[in-house]
Order: structure tokens, then C-alpha cells, then sequence
């Protein structure tokens, strides 16, 4: 399994976080949601930077091409 370590940005929030490549966005954002105890749902999204667009929640991190290093900012 492959791992990229992501910061994830949510309003004040802001955790650097190890995660799979192959999970899908909304997947992921499930699991953010649990482990940070935030309210975030399966339809919001988020934006990557570098690449300044916003990720298709049916995707997986390796799909859209999210590198090691990126900052993951969830935009609803």
C-alpha cells in the first residue's frame, strides 16, 4: 500500500495527516471526519493545492494524482 502524507485545512483546522493513495475522496473524508471528530460529510469538497482544483469525491487520491506534500482544503 502506498501512503502520501497530506495537510488537511478546514476553517481554524489544520493537521498534517498520513494517508492511503488508493482511498476515494468521500472515503476519505469520512475517515478525516471520524478521526478529528469534525463535521464534514461524503458531499462536501476539496480543493488541492498545488494544483488549485477541486477533487472529483468519487476518485481516489492516486486518480486525481495527489502527491506527497499536498495541502487538502475542504471548501463544502
Amino acid at each position: 500500500m502506498d501512503y502520501i502524507m497530506i495537510t488537511f485545512q478546514m476553517n481554524n483546522l489544520t493537521e498534517d495527516i498520513k494517508v492511503p493513495t488508493f482511498v476515494k475522496i468521500e472515503e476519505l473524508l469520512e475517515l478525516i471526519s471520524k478521526a478529528l471528530d469534525i463535521n464534514c460529510n461524503t458531499n462536501s469538497r476539496v480543493q488541492v493545492e498545488p494544483m488549485g482544483r477541486i477533487l472529483e469525491n468519487n476518485k481516489t487520491l492516486l486518480e486525481e494524482m495527489v502527491t506527497q506534500g499536498s495541502k487538502l482544503t475542504l471548501v463544502y
